[in-house]
């Protein structure tokens, strides 16, 4: 399970690379899937905002941060 949130915060960065700014609800609505719980994806999304990697702004923008671009370019 942990290759499997690894995994999920790496897509996640690379979607907030691609596409820019979101909100922290519709990156839940995003990567929610079949094989993905909200649990697994709220774990990511913590650790990601702990880690300096993602910023969250008081109304839920949420957006990659320099860490975060590095952190992609190093996975």
């Amino acid at each position: 399970m942990a290759v499997q949130t690894s995994n999920l915060e790496q897509a996640v960065l690379r979607y907030l690379a691609e596409n820019g700014s979101a909100k922290w609800g519709a990156l839940y609505s995003h990567f929610y899937q079949g094989n993905t719980n909200t649990d697994e994806i709220g774990s990511a999304l913590q650790y990601l905002a702990q880690g300096k990697h993602i910023a969250v702004e008081l109304d839920g923008t949420t957006k990659i941060t320099e860490s975060g671009s590095v952190r992609l370019k190093r996975e």
